[in-house]
């Protein structure tokens, strides 16, 4: 995966982005949300168990449990797309690459806006204000989703790449 060894540099995990930014990397943008998303559950985790509610911590009341776990497969399941798009860009080509791409840049911005949402609404007022880096976080995860083009875009990309598996004409 020459494309991502080069987003990467040291290879050990996408956190580095964060400091090592290469503008060679298509996906780079995508990999650092996936990072932001990770933070934010960090933070929502931590939240969770320090703030209690009802003798309890959040984290054992309502759904809680069901959010923790749903924001890390979300993680990881963006994770992996990410992957198959830099190893399809190394593969095939960047243009053959492209409804990989485009579908890295709907899910991962997507993703790591729902988990930092939630992650908002676990701290709770404190969560949108300047104490936590989590509404700087939904600014900059929103401003993503427009800056690669917008979500219609790329799912329209996406939705005619996968048409032209089933016909011969022009889509």
């Amino acid at each position: 995966l020459a494309g991502l060894r080069r987003c990467r540099r040291d290879g050990n995990r996408e956190a580095e982005l964060l400091r090592l930014p290469d503008p060679r990397c298509a996906d780079q943008r995508q990999w650092r949300a996936i990072g932001q998303a990770e933070r934010a559950l960090e933070l929502l985790c931590k939240r969770s168990l320090s703030r209690e509610a009802f003798g309890k911590p959040l984290a054992q009341l309502g759904a809680n449990y069901d959010i923790i776990a749903e924001s890390r497969m979300k993680i990881e399941m963006a994770r992996l797309l990410c992957l198959k798009a830099a190893y399809m860009m190394d593969s095939v080509g960047q243009r053959d690459a492209s409804p990989w791409i485009s579908q890295i840049k709907v899910i991962a911005p997507r993703i790591a806006l729902e988990i930092t949402d939630e992650a908002v609404q676990m701290h709770g007022a404190m969560g949108i204000t300047q104490d936590t880096p989590l509404a700087h976080m939904w600014t900059h995860l929103r401003t993503l989703r427009l800056a690669d083009g917008p979500d219609a875009v790329h799912r329209r990309q996406v939705a005619r790449a996968e048409l032209r598996r089933y016909t011969n004409q022009k889509i």
